[in-house]
This record gives C-alpha cells, structure tokens and sequence, in this order.
C-alpha cells in the first residue's frame, strides 16, 4: 500500500454536494482511492505519506475526470467562483 499526500494546495475544488473550495489544501490518497480531502492543518497524524507532493501555487479537483472541457467551464457551474465567500 503506497500513500501519497498532495499537500498545501492554494486551491482545492472539492467536487462534493457543497462545492466547498479549500484554501491550504491536503488530498491524501491509499493507492488508487481518496482517503482525505481538507484543510492541510486539519491532517490527521495518522497519515504517514510515502510520497509528498507540494501543490503550492496549485488548484487541485480530487477525484475529478474530464475528458476535454476547460477548467473555466466547470469552476463556474451552479455559481462556484474562486472568491472569498466560498472560502471555509
């Protein structure tokens, strides 16, 4: 089992029924699935990553697939902007 963490990401889309968009976001992954989507001072300890990836300077979309559609495309629908009131 390989653990991966993509950490401090400026921007996370987290794709769930929220919309919620993270800032200084961790995704942490076992292997091929998505095991923690937060805010990266709210890790558990218990993640012990074999891989660390630094995403600063990033926004990440865990668990997002898309064949070919701009990115400005899906960040604008159902009114999800980057700006600060969808900031937790």
């Amino acid at each position: 089992m390989t653990i991966t963490a993509v950490q401090h990401a400026d921007w996370v889309a987290t794709m769930d029924p929220q919309r919620r968009l993270l800032r200084d976001g961790t995704i942490v992954l076992k292997d091929d699935r998505i095991v923690y989507v937060g805010k990266a001072d709210a890790l558990p300890a218990s993640f012990t990553p074999d891989r660390v990836i630094d995403a600063r300077g990033k926004l990440v979309t865990p668990g997002f697939i898309d064949t070919h559609v701009h990115n400005t495309q899906h960040l604008d629908r159902k009114s999800t902007r980057l700006n600060s009131s969808h900031i937790p």
